[in-house]
């Protein structure tokens, strides 16, 4: 009985190194996915500070975009009301024109 008590301790002491060693492997790959797991995490914040940037970027172009458009249409308004001037100016030149052809 006391060599199958000896047997069984063996055994016992056997299977709890192997599952020591498992243990210890396990850590291991854990250690390894937990780097990992840290590297993805500065690289995920490391893309949302781009796109954050970006964003600020993108809006700070609609804002150059929107000035742009406003100055054109200013432009377009002053070119329009100068043509239309110049377009009465010239009837009224032609008609004086006609008036002094008339006239002699």
């Amino acid at each position: 009985m006391e060599k199958e008590i000896l047997q069984a301790i063996r055994e016992l002491s056997a299977g709890m190194k192997s599952l020591h060693h498992k243990v210890d492997s396990l850590e291991k790959r854990m250690g390894g996915l937990e780097t990992r797991i840290e590297s993805l995490e500065t690289r995920i914040d490391s893309l949302e500070t781009r796109i954050e940037s970006l964003e600020t970027r993108m809006d700070s172009l609609e804002k150059r975009i929107d000035s742009l458009e406003k100055r054109m249409d200013e432009r377009f308004d002053a070119i329009e009301a100068s043509l239309e001037i110049l377009v009465r100016e010239n009837h009224e030149n032609k008609l004086e024109i006609l008036r002094l052809k008339r006239a002699k």
